[in-house]
């Protein structure tokens, strides 16, 4: 018995050292490709190709909860405010909240079906974050560690900027203005769920209220190292 479990800790291990180098490939001649289709979206993730996808499904799940929680209190910076205070707010920069997502239960209402994934047999379950912006707000360059990487808007309008990991050295400690010439240029609505492959970077253009979804997953050989690396 303990000969097997060996065996299979090595297995494993070997696994997760060819996923993780099969993740550091990317496609130097990558470009945003635009579908309603799922099975050109199985493709182009499969190409390694970022993916504007267009549903006609409408989330209003953030408005829902507004309504049904209006006591839960939100920290925007060093403030904190509730859902019930939200209409009122003139300037709001919240990314990426993990907590807002569990506390409300927002992370079962995000479109998209993972059995459309590629390999989606051996992911983990999505790991679901909230964005909310009120104002003008810039996101700084953000790099895409997980297997997949997705953003889905709600509410509003952004401007993204793409980046292939071939211009690594060309944006990497700068100001959002000086890499944009890099970057394919995206505006995001709602409706709309941008797929964007593991290592590429993207920076984020807001100047709207603004509500979108972060659905990043790994597999259950990339989990580990991914989740020590973005401690």
């Amino acid at each position: 018995m303990l000969r097997l479990i060996q065996l299979l800790v090595i297995i494993y291990i070997v696994l997760v050292i060819y996923y993780l180098l099969e993740l550091q490939k990317y496609n130097k001649n990558g470009y945003v490709y635009h579908t309603n289709n799922t099975n050109e979206l199985s493709n182009n993730i499969t190409q390694l190709n970022p993916i504007l996808y267009h549903s006609e499904f409408v989330n209003d799940s953030f408005d829902t909860s507004q309504k049904e929680n209006p006591e839960h209190q939100i920290k925007n910076g060093s403030h904190i405010f509730s859902l019930q205070e939200y209409p009122t707010k003139q300037s709001i920069y919240v990314f990426k909240d993990k907590d807002i997502c569990r506390d409300l239960n927002l992370d079962k209402a995000f479109d998209y079906s993972i059995q459309d994934i590629p390999n989606y047999r051996t992911l983990f379950l999505p790991n679901v974050s909230i964005s909310i912006f009120k104002g003008t707000h810039s996101v700084p360059l953000q790099k895409c560690n997980h297997n997949y990487n997705m953003i889905e808007l709600v509410k509003g309008e952004s401007i993204i900027y793409l980046f292939n990991p071939k211009h690594k050295e060309d944006i990497q400690h700068k100001e959002n203005n000086q890499i944009k010439k890099w970057g394919h240029k995206i505006k995001l609505l709602p409706k709309m769920t941008l797929f964007i492959p593991t290592n590429w970077f993207y920076i984020q253009e807001i100047e709207e209220e603004t509500v979108q979804y972060h659905i990043d997953i790994d597999s259950v050989f990339t989990f580990i190292p991914n989740f020590l690396r973005t401690r």
